[in-house]
């Protein structure tokens, strides 16, 4: 049993890294001057975004998800200082290319 979880698990891992691997996300906007780091990640049709404030202030951010012909989607999410949140989005066609816009501001 233990050697069936452990290949399925290989394959599962495969998989991913070869997603990765053939669609381009490209990740713009203000979010290094206000100290958010930001990965994004992707698997077939679903994109992740994980995000974390790096900074001692809380922040405002808003992401624009743009994949091709379908409609933007967008997602909104307030930071703590030392906050860390994953926003995904589920495309209703595979991926191809993926064009992220992240911007955050200081709340007040």
């Amino acid at each position: 049993m233990k050697l069936l979880l452990g290949i399925v698990l290989a394959m599962c891992a495969f998989f991913v890294n070869a997603s990765d691997h053939f669609m381009p996300i490209d990740l713009e906007g203000n979010f290094q001057d206000v100290g958010v780091q930001a990965t994004a990640s992707s698997l077939s049709n679903i994109v992740t975004l994980e995000l974390e404030n790096l900074s001692s202030e809380s922040l405002s951010c808003k992401s624009v998800f743009h994949s091709g012909p379908e409609l933007d989607a967008v997602r909104r999410v307030v930071l703590e200082s030392g906050d860390e949140r994953i926003l995904s989005v589920k495309f209703f066609r595979h991926v191809i290319r993926l064009k992220i816009t992240l911007d955050c501001e200081k709340t007040s």
